[in-house]
């Protein structure tokens, strides 16, 4: 991005010309689903086995043992946390994280409170209701993970669009000029707790990308 901005502006201006495809960062996951029922003819004693994927929910046969599955896709740091929170550190919930540290997000609080954080994580990590996956990045996905974001891929593409000079110029000259060194850690040190991108929309305004979403790498980059 930087890169176009400073030898190619004018490319930016194109709608479309930038895209980003997102993945999720957590999943949260609860549950199970039951994947086969066995169906038994008495006469001919034939049994057989059938996926229940492949069958409408409108079918004559019942489920053994069924419970529903349920399943929460994060696509930033601070949506995840709340969430968390929410239901009291979310216990029984199988959480993965496909990219960071465990409480590398956590960039607003204090050095002494940064290590109650991972303490409090290795907590989770080691009780009996949690169980915890670390993976790193796209790579690290399952195959049919990657073919149900590319089967919406409209949902995980997004479009850039540039909407002013001065509002999106300016934010990319802050993220990244030599010449805003101090506006950029005056920038730095004013992020907000609970700030992020909202992923939902199609379009991403290049001045809400560097406010909403760099500033939280550059906080994560320093904090490394």
């Amino acid at each position: 991005m930087n890169f176009f901005h400073h030898f190619y502006p004018s490319l930016l201006k194109v709608p479309g010309f930038l895209l980003e495809f997102i993945t999720p960062i957590v999943k949260a996951t609860k549950g199970t689903r039951v994947r086969f029922f066995v169906l038994s003819y008495v006469v001919s004693g034939l049994s057989l086995e059938v996926d229940d994927e492949k069958n409408s929910s409108s079918s004559k046969f019942s489920f053994l043992n069924s419970k529903k599955k349920q399943e929460f896709s994060f696509y930033t740091l601070p949506e995840y946390e709340a969430w968390r929170e929410e239901r009291g550190g979310a216990p029984g919930w199988k959480v993965k994280y496909y990219k960071g540290d465990f409480w590398s997000f956590s960039l607003f609080f204090s050095s002494e409170e940064r290590v109650d954080k991972r303490e409090e994580g290795k907590k989770l990590t080691q009780g009996p209701e949690q169980n915890l996956e670390k993976s790193q990045g796209l790579g690290t996905s399952t195959e049919k993970e990657a073919k149900a974001y590319f089967s919406r891929i409209d949902s995980h593409r997004k479009r850039f669009v540039w909407h002013d000079d001065a509002e999106d110029g300016g934010a990319l000259e802050l993220a990244f000029s030599k010449k805003k060194i101090e506006e950029r850690k005056a920038w730095l040190a004013a992020v907000e707790p609970g700030t992020f991108l909202d992923q939902s929309q199609p379009e991403i305004g290049y001045s809400d990308f560097v406010h909403r979403e760099l500033v939280l790498f550059s906080r994560a980059d320093l904090e490394r």
